[in-house]
């Protein structure tokens, strides 16, 4: 059982990672497209085979979750492009399924120490084209005279740091053990701080935003006084730097919130534009929306196997959302994350063990942290997007160990029968049952 678990682990871990592969040079070569089609085949397969694809649905939200994904196949009824909007929404329903149903299977049977194991193929991944850029001028993109663009071996910077994003729990958590020994605790302070810097080079803000609130979750799992003393830390730094360094905190304002030298750049510069758009489809979604994967006002899409060269960027995940599936869809995947969420903190707060408490924080705040991200590129509802596969895997995760923690917290339920026999070998042995109970 233990090596089959294993293996699943192994098939999940390739799948999240086989996402992102094709957009990185030189692993592209042998991880293709069709590669991350493939892994997610393969992972259906072997849930297919141990009979757990559909078994391990049940959990907080199950009925949302169900209805959404029916809602986003319906859709294909009254869709203006139904030769997309059907395969889209199949091919999105068998991925959400399959990575969360994976990712509860491997929640419910490994190590809770074991838990973001999956994670090793994709670090290995962002370690390769973040290390492997910095020698190659392909790394470095030039934004203009001031700014100074880090994407590495990938596609671009703000893919690089939503790799980094999608892999930061894994130093976290092994971080966060109490017993992992000095060579390991060296290791992933290394792995920490080589993240840090490649996500600092990259200059995606949305990336340092989301990262901020899955630190901040997470030390709220740790409790209180961590949060408090990283934010007055935080605090006392920049103070100081605006203090003695005031220069030196404009540039850096500059830089990392206008990504320009113009003191007339917004923070949504780069944004404003698409959001705008994808603004006025969300109005005329409506109710039920105009299509999954359609955007408003494009209507000349030919069947093929990628839908890459249809419609526009949206760039905002919950207006898409409203534009596809409507306002109806927007409900019912917000009332899945709001019963996820509820189901998760009453875990936390009622958990034996200290650690348990952690990594339900670390789980919400890693799905926190994704959905944030996902407002700022709307890669959260395609099947092929970047992060789509750790999202539902997290999902997965949260949903089965919340449901793992509180029924150990419920009392052992005797069946009719044994409490029937207990009760006759009370009668039968009268002086013993009030040995017993004294």
């Amino acid at each position: 059982m233990r090596l089959a678990i294993r293996k699943r682990g192994l098939l999940l871990g390739l799948g999240i990672a086989a996402t992102a592969a094709p957009s990185v040079i030189y692993v592209n070569m042998l991880f293709g497209p069709g590669a991350r089609w493939a892994a997610m085949g393969g992972l259906v397969l072997a849930l297919l085979l141990n009979g757990r694809l559909w078994r391990k649905i049940p959990g907080d939200g199950m009925y949302c979750r169900l209805a959404l994904l029916g809602l986003a196949a319906l859709s294909a009824l009254w869709s203006s492009v139904p030769h997309l909007s059907g395969p889209k929404a199949a091919i999105y329903a068998l991925t959400a399924l399959a990575f969360a149903s994976a990712g509860a299977a491997w929640a419910q049977h490994t190590r809770r120490r074991d838990l973001f194991a999956i994670l090793w193929p994709l670090l290995a991944l962002v370690l390769f084209a973040g290390i492997g850029g910095l020698r190659s001028g392909f790394g470095t993109v030039e934004m203009n005279a001031d700014i100074s663009l880090y994407r590495g071996l990938s596609a671009n910077s703000n893919f690089l740091a939503l790799m980094i994003l999608t892999v930061a729990p894994l130093p976290l958590w092994r971080l966060a053990q109490r017993r992992i020994g000095r060579q390991r605790w060296l290791f992933w302070r290394a792995v920490a701080l080589i993240l840090t810097v490649l996500v600092l080079m990259s200059l995606s803000r949305a990336s340092l935003l989301s990262l901020t609130v899955l630190i901040a979750v997470f030390l709220i799992g740790r409790g209180l006084k961590r949060l408090a003393m990283a934010a007055a830390t935080l605090g006392a730094v920049l103070s100081l730097l605006w203090l003695y360094f005031p220069d030196r905190a404009e540039a850096l304002t500059q830089r990392y919130l206008f990504k320009a030298s113009a003191q007339t750049e917004t923070l949504i510069a780069s944004r404003a534009e698409t959001w705008a758009a994808t603004l006025e489809g969300a109005r005329a979604g409506g109710i039920f929306g105009l299509g999954f994967g359609v955007s408003y006002g494009f209507d000349d899409y030919a069947l093929s196997a990628s839908a890459s060269h249809y419609g526009r960027e949206k760039t905002n995940s919950a207006l898409a959302l409203i534009e596809e599936v409507g306002l109806t869809g927007a409900v019912l995947f917000t009332g899945m994350l709001l019963l996820i969420t509820r189901g998760a903190v009453l875990a936390a707060r009622h958990a034996r063990r200290r650690s348990d408490r952690v990594l339900m924080a670390l789980l919400l705040g890693y799905l926190a942290a994704l959905f944030t991200h996902a407002q700022f590129e709307a890669w959260l509802l395609s099947p092929g997007g970047a992060a789509t596969p750790a999202f539902w895997t997290a999902l997965g995760m949260t949903t089965a160990l919340a449901k793992r923690i509180r029924t150990r917290l419920k009392p052992a339920r005797i069946s009719p029968s044994v409490a029937g026999a207990i009760e006759a070998v009370r009668a039968r042995f009268p002086q013993a049952a009030v040995r017993s109970n004294a």
